[in-house]
């Protein structure tokens, strides 16, 4: 039987370039901060909470036991940069102040591996933690360090999500109803959504459908997108560079062909957001810099921070 996880589905979604060079050629990948520092604190927190269930505690988790593995989880890392630290360390007790009095009973699990028989797949992932609610309801909390919250519109559709509800049901068969959340660890929110019946058996569909589709691709086209600066493979991709040139395939020689208009409009929008993005990425570098200097002139140009 043919192993999917989300991560999977997800890549392919986004990009079938990106997914054939990660799974198929297998190339090597470094991976960036946003990840290290996601990987991070998921391990800080999924320790503190295992430490609070095996001890069979009922209070508020430790700041001070978060600090440590925060240190910890960062020595392993490999990060490096005095104002990344401070940021996973806030970040860490932000979470043990939002999660307040703890009962080691209401946490039904922690990092608990899942697999699922979907058509002639398995899908295969991992819970980030999940409670009782009360005797019909069981949460999943996925945590999250995203820098922008998702809209209500991506929570509904979260295929994660959905997978998520489907582990949790074959788990805890008990549970009548199960509340999926995203625990957006920088915004101090969580955003929380449901799955019905109908949901559910599209998904199924959709995932047998989607890992057909992956079994019996042959081409794998590049499909550039605002998160191609996170790409781990951006190095060896050819649209990518294309498109930080600003290439373009097509260019609309008769603005009354509105099929024409339209074509190059939308190549047009796909280029702008790589290179929106990659402005964002390397302004990030800038303000890192100007840090340490009040300002800088490179290329002729000057650049100070705001105050």
């Amino acid at each position: 039987m043919t192993r999917l996880s989300f991560t999977k589905l997800s890549r392919y979604e986004t990009c079938p370039l990106s997914y054939k060079l990660h799974y198929l050629d297998r190339l090597k990948s470094e991976p960036g901060v946003p990840l290290l520092f996601g990987s991070a604190v998921h391990a800080v927190l999924e320790g503190l909470v295992l430490e609070h269930m095996r001890e069979e505690r009922v209070g508020a988790l430790s700041g001070d036991r978060a600090a440590e593995l925060w240190q910890e989880a960062w020595t392993k890392s490999g990060m490096s940069g005095l104002d990344v630290f401070r940021e996973g360390l806030d970040l860490v007790h932000r979470f043990v102040r939002e999660q307040g009095i703890l009962e080691h009973h209401d946490v039904l699990a922690v990092e608990k591996e899942f697999r699922l028989t979907i058509g002639g797949f398995q899908v295969i992932g991992y819970l980030d933690r999940v409670d009782r609610v009360d005797d019909e309801t069981v949460e999943v909390i996925d945590y999250k360090t995203n820098r922008q919250l998702f809209t209500r519109e991506e929570t509904d559709a979260s295929l994660q999500m959905s997978l998520y509800h489907l582990a949790a049901q074959e788990l805890w068969p008990w549970a009548k109803k199960v509340r999926l959340t995203f625990w957006m660890l920088r915004h101090g929110l969580r955003q929380t959504t449901e799955r019905s019946a109908e949901d559910i058996e599209g998904t199924r569909r959709y995932v047998d459908t989607l890992g057909t589709t992956i079994a019996k691709a042959r081409e794998f086209p590049a499909r550039l997108n605002s998160n191609c600066i996170y790409c781990d493979h951006r190095q060896h991709c050819p649209a990518y560079a294309d498109a930080l040139q600003g290439k373009r395939e097509f260019i609309c020689e008769d603005t009354g062909d509105l099929e024409a208009v339209a074509k190059e409009r939308e190549e047009v929008a796909r280029l702008a957001k790589v290179l929106y993005a990659r402005k964002g990425e390397l302004e990030g570098v800038l303000k890192t810099a100007l840090k340490e200097h009040d300002e800088l002139v490179l290329g002729g140009v000057r650049y100070t921070m705001f105050k």
